[in-house]
């Protein structure tokens, strides 16, 4: 009993929070990680949708397993520290390797990390009695990272610290055309076009995904629900779902599945907890992404960045956040929130 008051507490405060619905937003850490979660044995359907809808090089591959990164990268200071992994790593019956990361905060060398990780997952996939065979590189399978990106790269204008930001030359000297929200990037020769795919990452950059996929539609593709779920989430309640029926708009069963796994009131008080945490640190990223568009403005624009964190206060007082918070996140006086 203890538990479901607590449960229903967190619930209630959610929704004060201005979650809209019932349903998680997918792009914070706790609900992309029990979205994906491979303790639950439907979610390889889940996954096996999720890549066949965004690596086209999936082609129906049966998933085989899908767990936890099982190595700490870097190496843990000390052994036997308990290991917290936000990344799922999924093995096709082919024996490809997807490494799944949702990414909602932009940060210097995001890009170069993950390649880290990429190369690390690529080099650590022999056992050490495969590694004794002469020929052992022979079993080598690709390794595709996959990124879900909460962030338009081509919108990127520097955050400042002691190292360069590697992505604003990349974006500036090649953006993303108009109409495209995925890069894939493939070891390429410039010289002849040939192409080693044996390590590659996808990156899918939400914001980007500028279609109308909310409300849902008649003719949505699989694409389309997908994005909608990742972007509009919290949006869909159980009323509006029943409304699609009615429509003759029918929920994917894999959407539907997903849908269920983010519906946080079946969650455990715990993982509720974590959420709400998780989306208060998305309001307090929304304050650093508009510094940095701030900052990479000409000198003398600082008022449009305070304008951004009052527009931001404003929208976390329209959720009900108390005044503290708002305060410590953007930065502004209690007493400015108040006049607000």
């Amino acid at each position: 009993n203890q538990d479901n008051d607590e449960t229903k507490e967190l619930i209630d405060s959610l929704k004060s929070f201005g979650q809209g619905g019932e349903y998680a937003d997918p792009t914070t850490d706790t609900a992309f990680k029990h979205l994906l979660s491979p303790a639950i044995e439907e979610n390889k359907e889940i996954i096996k949708s999720f890549l066949n809808t965004f690596v086209p090089a999936f082609a129906h591959d049966a998933v085989k397993d899908v767990r936890e990164a099982s190595i700490a990268v870097p190496t843990l200071p000390k052994p036997h520290l308990k290991q917290t992994f936000m990344d799922m790593h999924v093995i096709s019956q082919s024996g490809h390797h997807y490494v799944i990361e949702m990414q909602a905060h932009r940060h210097i060398n995001f890009d170069e990390r993950v390649l880290y990780y990429s190369a690390s997952t690529y080099s650590q996939q022999l056992s050490e009695k495969e590694l004794q065979d002469p020929m052992w590189y022979r079993n080598l399978k690709p390794t595709i990272a996959i990124q879900v990106l909460g962030y338009d790269t081509n919108r990127a204008l520097g955050i400042k610290d002691k190292v360069p930001d590697s992505l604003i030359e990349r974006a500036k000297n090649n953006p993303l055309p108009d109409d495209q929200f995925m890069k894939h990037y493939i070891m390429t020769d410039k010289h002849s076009g040939q192409e080693i795919k044996h390590l590659q990452m996808i990156q899918i950059e939400l914001p980007r995904a500028r279609k109308n996929i909310f409300p849902p539609q008649k003719d949505f593709s699989l694409t389309d629900w997908w994005l909608s779920v990742f972007k509009f989430a919290p949006q869909y309640t159980q009323e509006a779902i029943s409304d699609l029926n009615k429509q003759g708009i029918v929920i994917p069963v894999v959407i539907a599945q997903a849908l269920e796994r983010l519906y946080f009131p079946k969650w455990n008080p715990q993982e509720i907890h974590e959420y709400k945490t998780d989306t208060i640190e998305k309001e307090k990223y929304a304050v650093e992404f508009a510094s940095e568009r701030a900052e990479g403005k000409a000198e003398g624009k600082a008022e449009g960045k305070q304008e951004e964190k009052i527009e931001i206060a404003k929208n976390m007082i329209a959720k009900g956040i108390d005044l503290e918070t708002i305060s410590s996140i953007t930065g502004i006086s209690i007493e400015e929130i108040s006049k607000l």
